[in-house]
């Protein structure tokens, strides 16, 4: 089971093999195919009958019902990829609510050379530090082609782009977007309401909210530059900032377990539970396939620890271990020629000492304990150029 963390709660090791296992996706290729089909996915409209073809009132994945299961399967994807390159590293999460109660959110560690580089700078707004200042973004051309741009850098304008919103969503805001009492409803697009689904991705307003983005749609918008448009990937923090959105959904579900993912059916093509979701690597998955986060192999630092059951009346059999003339039972340790004990130390005792210590452990990475680095400390092996 992946064990997804706060990017502050990294150790120095676990966050240097998360930076090179990214740039080894980018210099082999795989990065970009992210990107791609991200692109693709937001340019492919999903009409129901009477709606016109159009990609701004829904698409593929976004605007409608399939937007938390779309991303859900491309960052396990993204994840299990970052994995082929560097067994072991897991998939953090950017907490923007937490950094958006900061004096100055753009004074984040987030925003250092010593996590994934800061603010854009100078006439082109490019990315001046971190670990991968000097990647090769793609772009759209005017005939919908993806091409690199001819300027190497990303593009970041946080809280100052134009086309931007100047705050990150707070915790009254994620607060308020749980309370939803349902995932989605009709007419599945970005005017469905009640529905925490378009609340999350930010869509819908409470009547008295001025005219904004919200969640997710503002986060993007405040990193600006190249997380404005439907190649939003080429800036790593995309995955940072949707594993969040991730962690919200199932946060969601975990309060809600009664309440079903919907449309199950007659809703947009591509968006019904059984639907194949489409521009994904793995052809063939449904919003169903995706419900259970931890059925896919992954869970979060903010949830319970998950604890194997253990069948009691599986206690009462003796498990038997013959080392060097020793039967172990759940009753002691006796010599198999006399009987004698040799120990009464039990071994439910270890069983239970066991799962104490994946409990503590589990315990201290949901207690937030942050760990934020210079770069100084941060090992720059793993950039691309250095």
């Amino acid at each position: 089971m992946d064990y997804r963390k706060n990017i502050y709660s990294l150790s120095l090791n676990e966050l240097n093999d998360f930076r090179e296992a990214v740039n080894l996706l980018k210099a082999n290729g795989t990065y970009d195919t992210f990107i791609e089909r991200h692109h693709h996915a937001m340019m492919h409209a999903t009409p129901m009958s009477g709606e016109p073809n159009n990609a701004n009132i829904r698409n593929a994945a976004h605007r409608g019902p399939a937007f938390s299961p779309w991303h859900r399967q491309e960052l396990r994807e993204f994840e299990l990829a970052l994995q082929s390159v560097k067994p072991g590293v897991t998939l953090p999460y950017w907490d923007w609510a937490q950094d958006a109660a900061l004096p100055d959110p753009t004074a984040a560690p987030l925003w250092t050379d010593a996590y994934i580089g800061g603010d854009g700078a100078g006439p082109n707004n490019l990315v001046p530090d971190g670990p991968f200042k000097d990647w090769v973004a793609r772009i759209e051309t005017s005939t919908g082609a993806l091409v690199p741009r001819s300027t190497p850098g990303i593009v970041r304008m946080l809280g100052r782009d134009p086309l931007g919103f100047p705050t990150l969503p707070n915790a009254a805001e994620v607060t308020d977007s749980l309370a939803e009492g349902v995932y989605d409803s009709a007419p599945w697009r970005t005017t469905s309401t009640p529905s925490f689904r378009n609340r999350l991705e930010g869509w819908l307003r409470r009547p008295a909210e001025p005219p904004e983005p919200r969640m997710h749609n503002r986060v993007h918008t405040w990193v600006g530059g190249d997380m404005q448009p439907g190649t939003s990937p080429n800036d790593p923090v995309f995955f940072l900032h949707h594993c969040n959105i991730d962690r919200i959904w199932a946060q969601w579900q975990a309060a809600n377990p009664g309440l079903p993912y919907v449309p199950a059916s007659g809703g947009p093509p591509g968006h019904n539970a059984t639907d194949p979701m489409l521009y994904l690597e793995v052809a063939g998955v449904t919003p169903n396939s995706t419900l259970d986060h931890h059925a896919m192999g992954y869970t979060y630092d903010t949830e319970p620890p998950i604890v194997p059951q253990i069948r009691l009346e599986a206690l009462a059999w003796a498990w038997i271990i013959i080392i060097g003339g020793l039967m172990v039972t759940p009753g002691g340790i006796e010599c198999i020629r006399c009987g004698r004990a040799v120990t009464r130390v039990l071994g439910v005792v270890s069983m239970a000492l066991g799962v104490l210590g994946l409990v503590s452990q589990t315990r201290a990475g949901r207690a937030g304990v942050t760990q934020r680095f210079t770069p100084q400390q941060i090992d720059v092996k793993g950039d691309m150029h250095s």
